[in-house]
């Protein structure tokens, strides 16, 4: 809710409260949350793709789909991991699977994407 400011103010640092306090629960939503909000730095906290990526793989390994995109993306960006295209399809494809748009289309990016590198020598 406080994430996108669904029905109440967008505030990140309460989005962040709240992920932290459903992360250290073991929430699959909580953790995906929090990891994104790692990735991207905001509400209070600093970039820390570690941390970033701890929360998402917890997330991913129960099968949230946001976390499975986000670790998807993190592979196609080598954000915290070295870049690794298999990787991030495999997840983006799990997410996806799941029905969750934005894996969708991180899927079909990066599968043009990787047949032009393949096409032109790059990959």
């Amino acid at each position: 809710m406080y994430l996108n400011g669904w029905g109440v103010p967008q505030d990140y640092n309460k989005a962040v409260y709240w992920f932290k306090k459903s992360a250290h629960q073991d929430n699959a939503i909580g953790e995906a949350g929090l990891g994104y909000m790692y990735m991207l730095g905001k509400g209070g906290l600093s970039k820390d793709y570690q941390k970033a990526l701890y929360w998402t793989k917890k997330a991913a390994k129960q099968g949230n789909a946001a976390g499975e995109n986000n670790l998807g993306y993190m592979y196609a960006e080598g954000l915290g991991v070295p870049r690794d295209y298999s990787k991030a399809v495999y997840w983006f494809k799990k997410s996806a699977e799941q029905g969750y748009a934005p894996a969708k289309v991180n899927l079909e990016y990066i599968k043009t994407n990787l047949a032009l590198m393949h096409l032109f020598g790059g990959y």
